[in-house]
């Protein structure tokens, strides 16, 4: 059985914790679980929102999300 390194994301809810060394205890990998037609969906929808928006409107967005981190 080989275990996750350290740095990787484990869930903060127990429930979901539990889930998740189930998955590791029995061998199964979260690809599993990931849907590819909405991950090709969400990069598609990405690469459009690259194509239209500006450069200032780039960094509104990024100052907004900077702001809305530091403030928690």
């Amino acid at each position: 059985m080989t275990w996750p390194a350290r740095g990787d994301e484990r869930p903060n809810n127990p429930i979901a914790h539990g889930v998740h060394i189930r998955r590791l205890a029995t061998g199964e990998t979260d690809a599993q679980y990931v849907d590819t037609a909405k991950q090709a969906a969400g990069q598609r929808g990405g690469e459009a929102r690259v194509e239209a928006v500006t450069s200032e409107q780039r960094q509104q967005i990024a100052k907004q999300a900077a702001a809305a981190r530091w403030e928690q």
